[in-house]
């Protein structure tokens, strides 16, 4: 089945050129649905939650009731201020945002949420037909760009992506703390022995490289290679360029 052109990330080319669509038409807004009156003011953390971010506060409300019946937590905020005033995001979950937001920029907004390292993919509305909108808006890490009104099935596909998206962040993040607090229990010597070992030098040279003898070397590594739980240096690679923590051994890289 062909995409919807309301998904255009979809026509955004690899080579990052635009590729327009046929038809940028503004579909007819549909009438809204009751109000959402009570969302909940502290969600679990656990459950995957959307945060949907307007200024237009029934439009918001109108999603937010969109996704509830879908089986989705949502929660509604009225200025990215508010929002940003948060401690932390849910575990699981993703923003659908205004790209037009009083006293911030969606850009700006994107800046923000990367800067707290916060693992929520987000999803602009912007006007329909505003292509430089959403060039903009991919080159800068958004999720998806769907132009208002925004279609139901759309905003769905959109949704279930960005929460893909999030758990897969989640479960880097979570493989990164794991590795980081192992890193902790290494003594300083031992983590030299780990940054040189993962560059795929063998134990003799590591030994000439730290001037110390290779019996201390392999003790060395024999120890930290206990305390981070593998059984091999390409145990050892594969788990710390799976934290982000290692550049890809020379040895490892593909061939071009």
């Amino acid at each position: 089945m062909a995409s919807s052109p309301n998904l255009l990330r979809a026509d955004l080319a690899p080579n990052g050129h635009t590729r327009v669509p046929r038809s940028l038409a503004c579909y007819p807004a549909r009438s809204l649905l009751t109000p959402v009156a009570n969302l909940p003011s502290a969600l679990d953390r656990d459950q995957p939650q959307i945060w949907i971010l307007d200024g237009d506060v029934a439009g918001a409300e109108s999603l937010a009731q969109m996704l509830q019946a879908e089986g989705f937590v949502a929660r509604t905020w009225a200025s990215a201020g508010e929002l940003i005033a948060q401690p932390e995001p849910p575990l699981t979950g993703c923003l659908v945002a205004n790209v037009s937001i009083t006293g911030m920029t969606g850009l700006d907004l994107l800046r923000e949420i990367a800067a707290r390292q916060w693992p929520l993919p987000v999803i602009f509305l912007t006007a329909p037909n505003d292509i430089a909108t959403v060039v903009r808006g991919m080159k800068a890490g958004a999720s998806n760009c769907l132009p208002k009104p925004v279609q139901r099935a759309d905003l769905l596909e959109a949704v279930r992506e960005a929460l893909a998206a999030s758990r897969v962040v989640r479960a880097r993040r979570a493989v990164e703390l794991r590795v980081r607090d192992m890193l902790g229990g290494l003594t300083p010597r031992e983590r030299e022995v780990l940054d040189l070992a993962v560059t795929g030098l063998l134990v003799k040279q590591i030994a000439a490289r730290l001037g110390t003898a290779e019996k201390t070397v392999k003790t060395h590594k024999g120890r930290l290679m206990r305390k981070m739980q593998v059984r091999s240096t390409l145990g050892l690679v594969q788990l710390m360029m799976t934290a982000g923590l290692s550049p890809v051994p020379a040895a490892l890289q593909p061939l071009e």
